[in-house]
């Protein structure tokens, strides 16, 4: 189980940054529960998560970055449990110094772990001094399994995710290939079944986080068969799968030289080693065959996918060409219709001004008549008569010597009447009229 685990390393290495011995992690694990609880008085649901956490992770793996989201948690009931040892309210000073002391601690712890790890980043060449070189194997082997691993093939490796980053090869780990919810005791029959081809050895490096790997590999149920490449005592190898014997109903009880002594297989007659030569050629060729189709097929989809971007650009550039062509018409249609809107007020500024002329050339015709007119009637002889009986007047008037006017009126209807008006002016009355028949006049 996890338990012991997650007492002795795991607990008190999330909360402290970093483990304080065998003793000293179960002390601080064991506070740390005491703690949540006194917590889940005043904040049941912070405790909770806690709980749930822990839970979780026994479950799984005690991982301590799985802690990570409920440190505060713990801090607050690491802060709870020293104010109940030291008793509340604080009002002496050695509460207050107990309370410092238990908070320096926990920083102390922490720091002691942080500055080691600032320096070590800074550090060069870093594989070489990066957790004092213990990583530097595994960007190793990634190299060695990219070379030599097929792409398609598996491979069983520690830290499976590093390796499979760093050599883009599917790198298998135990919880991949065994079942956690399966017993240990299928577990060879199962990794029998995935046919996989390819390990690393020896079983030191799975031992810490893969265990039952590690284990398989001591009890040589899993075996190297021929060794590809090494380095920094680690080997790529191909692998087979033994099943142990049928009589042992545990295979973690069996001792680990049991399949160390197994006879071999006999040799291949020559036949049986041309028939799987041939066997080989023949996957070869098919490998080949399939990777020129796959080849094949993957040039004409870049051929579609090209003609398809060629199309695509061709329509956004006919789409544009339109747009363009229908903005020149609209840009012209708008010109054709200012020109127009501009040429009919300049003939309409040219007729206002032909008018205007017009009207100021009939009024001067006008003036220059009445003046005509007026220096006519200045310069005609005395005693002349002007007689005017046209149009609607109701007098007509007569110019006469010494001044004097003769008015004839004109009886309703436009009959003449044959008496006339006569004014003389008097040099003490100037009005004096007089009626005088026409005889008289004569």
């Amino acid at each position: 189980t996890n338990v012991p685990k997650l007492f002795r390393e795991n607990f008190a290495e999330s909360f402290l940054g970093q483990g304080a011995g065998d003793a000293g992690n179960v002390i601080v694990a064991t506070l740390l529960l005491i703690g949540t609880g006194l917590l889940a008085r005043r904040h049941p649901l912070y405790a909770s998560m806690v709980f749930l956490t822990v839970a979780i992770t026994l479950a799984m793996t005690t991982t301590p970055r799985y802690y990570l989201m409920v440190l505060p948690f713990l801090l607050l009931g690491w802060i709870l449990l020293t104010l109940r040892l030291t008793g509340e309210p604080l009002t002496m000073r050695w509460q207050f110094a107990v309370l410092l002391l238990s908070l320096s601690f926990v920083t102390c712890m922490n720091l002691a772990k942080i500055i080691p790890f600032i320096i070590e980043q800074r550090r060069t060449p870093f594989l070489e001094t990066y957790r004092k070189g213990t990583q530097a194997p595994f960007v190793r082997m990634a190299a060695l399994i990219r070379e030599h691993v097929p792409p398609d093939q598996r491979v069983i490796g520690p830290r499976a995710q590093v390796l499979r980053f760093l050599s883009d090869r599917n790198v298998m780990m135990q919880r991949e290939l065994l079942p956690p919810r399966k017993s240990p005791k299928t577990y060879p029959a199962i990794l029998k079944q995935q046919e996989i081809g390819f390990a690393v050895f020896p079983s030191a490096p799975y031992r810490d986080v893969e265990p039952e790997l590690a284990r398989m590999i001591d009890k040589r149920i899993i075996r190297p068969v021929q060794t590809l490449a090494e380095t920094d005592g680690w080997r790529l190898a191909t692998m087979n799968v033994r099943l142990p014997p049928e009589e042992i109903a545990d295979w973690r009880t069996m001792p680990s030289d049991l399949l160390k002594n197994v006879p071999r297989k006999p040799k291949k007659t020559p036949e049986q080693i041309a028939a799987a030569e041939r066997r080989a050629r023949a996957a070869a060729k098919a490998a080949a065959a399939e990777r020129r189709a796959a080849a094949e097929r993957k040039a004409l989809a870049a051929k579609k996918a090209e003609q398809e971007r060629r199309r695509l650009a061709a329509e956004r550039k006919a789409a544009a060409e339109r747009k363009a062509l229908a903005a020149k018409k609209a840009e012209q249609e708008r010109r054709r219709l200012a020109a127009e809107a501009k040429a009919r007020k300049e003939l309409a500024a040219a007729k206002a001004e032909k008018a205007r002329r017009q009207a100021a050339a009939e009024a001067k015709a006008r003036k220059a008549a009445k003046e005509r007119k007026a220096r006519k009637a200045a310069t005609q002889p005395a005693g002349a008569c002007l007689p005017d009986f046209s149009g609607e007047n109701r007098f007509c008037r007569l110019a006469q010597p010494l001044g004097a006017v003769i008015l004839r009126p004109e009886e309703p209807g436009g009959r003449p009447n044959h008496s006339f008006i006569v004014h003389i002016p008097h040099p003490t009355n100037p009005v004096c009229w007089a009626a005088v028949a026409p005889d008289a006049m004569r």
